[in-house]
């Protein structure tokens, strides 16, 4: 017996540009011309200064993309022999689902990302008891349903859905937008309506001072020691100990000189608002403690430092902490120290210097990217080193040292000016391998955006007041909080900077996403805690549409610091963290966390099948850390992908291996998949680790296209932390954890 039902997508995005040429005057109201105004092609990153007479010119071309009709490709989904068979000619989203003919439904045959090619579902249909199942798949948002009759024998019905006339190609965003600041005006910000001609522009004197709310303390150096120590030791006391805590809080110094103990506690951000770190001068001490546990780091997570140079009290800055605990641009004057004393599992350094040396104690593994050390000290089983001046030398598989980052942007961040007017700092993309701070020679390179570009939320804000002001070409600056979202914040402005301080979380209400960025050029996302809800979210961030062919290389969209989470505070459900559609991203960051402890965390109870899905061609990302997801942690599906740094911990929970196998020969999930179409693909400094509780057995910690010259994996680790074990390290390669495997092939 045999029963199919046929489905086909017909739409997929075609590059496109649109060149735009613009020119004007820029008057005050009362129609003074303006010299020094900064005009800007946001989309196309084209500026101009204006001359003596107010006059600017402009051109630049932005990435779009045309949605087409293309030939129909037809996918099916076949009943026989006890097991439904998914046949895709392209990658997509399918959710497969019985029904009986009353409407109800009865069970789930799928629900998660499928790559080209077939897939088996072992399900027994005479167990369900019904004569006649309404089959109903959805693929994106289109829907298709036939019936299945498990009493039939070779059978064969085939639904189609035909591509109507194509309509008129329309754009999938603005032409761009026009946009012009100067200290002591407004901003003006205009959506195009031309893409060549004349614009004139009128600027209004500036408007009040920011209210960044209730949760972000900003401190001046005018103010007294006592009143700053106090105020920080009150929230430090309070957020120590919060692991699954609701509070979230930044500290905002202006630049000056403090002498303080600045201890950063849960979901605290502690953040200079100089160009330079060196704006920021503390002596005393930035620093993570994990006495809270005794001094064991491995749970000190999601807290944060920025911008400021520290002379350590003693001569060493201790930052003891593990995941989602980014340190970003600061200086130390002396010597850091990773740890605590006891384990630590981290971390994160990124655009740093240390005058002294960095010791990283009992660190199991870590990343930096583009600092400056005057030494290392210490080793671990994954330690990496990009672009860092005072790397230590490499050193077999637990030691990797790339001279020269490639390709990156340094993260967004809010900053002052001498006038007391703030901006958010956007820095440069740098090519051509860079090596060591952005800020050798003063502050970071970048664009300077006025506060008053931004919509600044309140925790009050949901999905409809955030996407009006997207919609009106804002940025979004999220402010401390936990946002409750009935629906997908939409990105979808070529440039738009969603920038959030202080650990907000963006949790999804309705099953639906938390964000969607759509495939424009140009947009930054940083900055956040995405969880997942007690209603199954398929994805919790996505950026761009699903097979897009886009090019972003001149201008493309970057991710720092994305942390998600399923359970912890609460229960919570996705089938998938972040899928990545578009091409030439760039990941700076993230911590994808299914959670081991606290509420909800069981096998089937927090639900939680991927982590990252690269579907897009030419993404990088950096500081990659994925743990305790249920199928393939990482599934690369785009070619021309590079990773630098992976750690993994497998699923402490599955119960058995019947019910955690990626096939009838492959025991368990290896947690880096790079599917096997892929032709090009390259990766650096990879752990997996397993503390499976049932003494259940992964036959690969990591699996590539075997034998593909292009596909390249260096500096492997596995480790063995508890019951059961991982057979291989790669590709049947490697033995029994704890083991490695240098270079593969």
């Amino acid at each position: 017996m045999k029963r199919f039902l046929s489905f086909v997508f017909l739409m997929i995005s075609l590059a496109s540009s649109q060149t735009i040429s613009i020119s004007g005057k820029v008057s005050s109201s009362a129609g003074q011309a303006l010299e020094g105004v900064i005009v800007r092609l946001v989309g196309a990153g084209a500026a101009d200064t204006t001359d003596p007479n107010g006059i600017y010119s402009l051109s630049g071309t932005v990435s779009t993309h045309v949605p087409a009709a293309q030939p129909s490709v037809v996918n099916s989904i076949g009943y026989k022999n006890k097991s439904f068979v998914i046949a895709m000619a392209r990658a997509a989203w399918v959710n497969a689902a019985l029904y009986n003919m009353r409407g109800v439904r009865i069970a789930s045959i799928y629900d998660g990302y499928l790559c080209p090619g077939n897939t088996r579902v072992a399900f027994d249909l005479d167990r369900l008891g019904c004569s006649v199942y309404l089959l109903r798949v959805r693929v994106g948002s289109d829907v298709w349903a036939g019936t299945i009759i498990p009493a039939a024998r070779e059978t064969e019905a085939v639904f189609s859905k035909t591509p109507a006339a194509a309509a008129s190609p329309k754009r999938s965003a603005a032409l761009d937008w026009l946009q012009a600041t100067k200290a002591g005006y407004a901003s003006y910000l205009e959506q195009l309506t031309i893409a060549s001609g004349t614009v004139n522009i009128t600027m209004n004197p500036a408007g009040a001072a920011p209210d960044f709310g209730p949760n972000v303390l900003i401190f001046d150096p005018s103010m007294s020691t006592s009143t700053v120590q106090s105020q920080i030791s009150a929230i430090s006391s309070q957020q120590q100990a919060a692991q699954f805590g609701t509070g979230r809080y930044a500290w905002l110094f202006k630049p000056g000189s403090y002498s303080l103990d600045v201890n950063v506690g849960f979901y605290t951000e502690a953040l200079g608002l100089g160009l330079s770190p060196d704006s920021v001068q503390i002596t005393g001490l930035v620093q993570s403690s994990a006495a809270w546990m005794n001094y064991n780091a491995t749970c000190t997570f999601w807290k944060a430092c920025a911008g400021i140079c520290v002379t350590p009290t003693g001569g060493t800055n201790t930052w003891a902490a593990s995941q989602g605990a980014p340190v970003r641009r600061m200086h130390v004057k002396g010597n850091m120290a990773l740890d605590d004393g006891g384990w630590s599992s981290g971390g994160f350094l990124a655009d740093c210097k240390v005058d002294g040396s960095v010791n990283s104690g009992s660190q199991q593994q870590y990343f930096s990217r583009n600092d400056v050390y005057g030494g290392w000290g210490g080793g671990g089983w994954n330690m990496v080193f990009v672009g860092v001046t005072g790397a230590p030398s490499e050193s077999g598989v637990n030691r990797t040292v790339v001279a020269k980052t490639p390709l990156v942007a340094e993260k967004p961040f809010l900053a002052i000016d001498k006038n007391g007017n703030y901006f958010v700092m956007v820095p440069d993309l740098r090519r051509d391998s860079t090596l060591g701070i952005t800020w050798a020679n003063g502050g970071t390179p970048g664009a300077q955006l006025p506060i008053d570009l931004f919509y600044i939320t309140k925790s009050s804000d949901n999905a409809a007041s955030i996407n009006a002001a997207l919609v009106q070409g804002k940025n979004i600056l999220f402010t401390p909080g936990n946002y409750n979202l009935e629906s997908a914040i939409q990105v979808t402005r070529p440039g738009t900077v969603v920038l959030g301080i202080g650990y907000p979380s963006l949790i999804p209400t309705n099953g639906n996403a938390a964000m969607k960025v759509s495939d424009v050029d140009g947009i930054k996302v940083a900055g956040f805690l995405f969880e997942a809800s007690t209603q199954n979210s398929p994805v919790l961030l996505q950026i761009g549409d699903s097979g897009t062919t886009v090019d972003h290389a001149r201008n493309p969209i970057c991710l720092f610091d994305i942390f998600c989470r399923a359970g912890g505070q609460f229960n919570g459900l996705a089938t998938s963290f972040v899928i990545i559609n578009s091409n030439d991203v760039i990941f700076d960051h993230t911590w994808l966390w299914r959670a081991d402890h606290g509420a909800g965390a069981g096998w089937t109870s927090n639900l939680n099948a991927h982590g990252l899905i690269v579907n897009g061609n030419n993404v990088t990302v950096y500081g990659l850390f994925v743990e305790h997801t249920q199928a393939y942690q990482t599934w690369w599906n785009g070619n021309n992908g590079r990773t630098y740094f992976y750690q993994s911990e497998m699923p402490y929970d599955p119960p058995d291996n019947t019910s955690w196998s990626s096939s009838s020969t492959d025991l368990g999930y290896p947690s880096y998949k790079v599917s096997d179409g892929v032709k090009t693909h390259e990766a650096r400094g990879l752990g997996v680790y397993s503390v499976f509780r049932n003494g259940v057995t992964a036959t690969n910690a990591i699996e590539v296209p075997a034998n593909v010259a292009g596909v390249k994996v260096h500096h492997m680790v596995t480790e063995k932390l508890g019951g059961g074990t991982i057979s291989h390290v790669i590709n049947g390669t490697g033995g029994t954890a704890s083991s490695s495997v240098l270079d593969y092939p």
